[in-house]
C-alpha cells in the first residue's frame, strides 16, 4: 500500500510541476516566461532527497515538453538528461554543500550545459535536414535570460525552503 501512495505522490508531484510549467510559460511576462521552473525544481529536489531520483523526473517531464515541441523528437530529452546526469556529478563532486551560492551555481552550469547540449543536438540535426537552424544572435539573448532568471529563482526558493527543511541547513558534517 505504501508503494501505490508513493507511486500516486510522485505522479501528483510530476503533473503539478508541469501545471506550475505552464502557469509559468503562458502567465508570466516575457523574460520572466523563460524561467526553467524544471531545473529548479529539480535543484532543490536534490537538495532535499540526494538521490538518483532527480534523473528520473527530468526524464519525465522533458519527455512530456517534447511531445508538444516542434523540435526533432529526443533532443530536449537527450540534454535535459545528460545535463542533470552532470549536474548530479558536479553536486557530488564539486559543489559539496547545500548553501545558496551552491544552488546558484549548480544551476547555472546546469542551464549552461543543457542550452550547450541542445544547440549541439539541433546543429547536427541541422547538418543532416532533419531541424532548421534559427537565428543565434535572438536564441543567446534568450538563454541568457533563462539562466539568469532560472539561478534568481532557485536562490529565491532556496532560501525559502531553507528556513522549511532542516536538511538544507549548511552543516552536513554530524559530530560524535
Amino acid at each position: 500500500m505504501s508503494i501505490i501512495l508513493l507511486l500516486i505522490r510522485k505522479i501528483v508531484f510530476i503533473i503539478l510541476s508541469f501545471i506550475l510549467y505552464l502557469f509559468v510559460l503562458y502567465l508570466f511576462p516575457y523574460p520572466f516566461s523563460l524561467i526553467n521552473v524544471f531545473f529548479a525544481i529539480a535543484t532543490m529536489h536534490l537538495f532535499l532527497n540526494e538521490s538518483f531520483a532527480v534523473v528520473w523526473y527530468i526524464l519525465l517531464v522533458h519527455f512530456f515538453v517534447e511531445l508538444y515541441s516542434t523540435q526533432p523528437f529526443g533532443v530536449i530529452v537527450f540534454s535535459a538528461v545528460i545535463s542533470v546526469l552532470i549536474m548530479l556529478w558536479l553536486y557530488q563532486h564539486v559543489f559539496t554543500n547545500k548553501s545558496w551560492y551552491t544552488a546558484a551555481g549548480l544551476v547555472f552550469c546546469t542551464l549552461l550545459i543543457f542550452r550547450i547540449l541542445y544547440l549541439v543536438a539541433l546543429f547536427i540535426l541541422s547538418l543532416f535536414g532533419y531541424a532548421t537552424m534559427f537565428s543565434f544572435s535572438s536564441i543567446y539573448y534568450s538563454f541568457a535570460w533563462e539562466i539568469c532568471l532560472t539561478t534568481v529563482c532557485s536562490i529565491v526558493s532556496h532560501l525559502i525552503l531553507t528556513k522549511s527543511f532542516a536538511e538544507l541547513q549548511r552543516d552536513r558534517v554530524r559530530y560524535i
